[in-house]
């Protein structure tokens, strides 16, 4: 499923920017998502999951590096109709490196909370330090 096939997705982009003023520009729109998100890692982007929809997915999931075994369970999971990319709010993620950041954030004191639905990894602290 790409981005493109998310009903109503493009509409309320077009909306949003209109009502700001601004033309969207949506270089990565109709791309096939698994290849985003591999094109995201080979790049040398470094993130890690700080939500989850409990629903679809456990707290185990929370803290997950976006690696190619992260990939790899994701598309085992494919018949519960999650988006690779998290585009429904399946989950999301932290950057917390990656080639065009100077330096990388480092992220300490995790703690696992349950709120409305979603499980929740909160960064209790952070560095910035050299590459």
């Amino acid at each position: 499923m790409g981005i493109s096939n998310i009903a109503g997705h493009e509409g309320w982009i077009d909306r949003v920017c209109s009502e700001l003023g601004i033309r969207p520009v949506k270089p990565l729109w109709g791309s096939d998502p698994w290849q985003l998100l591999t094109d995201f890692i080979k790049e040398g982007f470094k993130a890690f999951v700080v939500m989850v929809k409990a629903d679809l997915l456990g707290k185990e999931w929370l803290g997950r590096k976006v690696d190619e075994a992260f990939m790899r369970d994701l598309r085992k999971l494919e018949k519960v109709d999650i988006h690779p990319s998290g585009e429904l709010g399946e989950y999301h993620t932290f950057v917390y490196d990656g080639p065009l950041f100077r330096k990388r954030l480092k992220t300490f004191d995790f703690t696992k909370e349950l709120r409305e639905g979603c499980w929740f990894l909160d960064i209790g602290s952070y560095g910035i330090v050299e590459k």
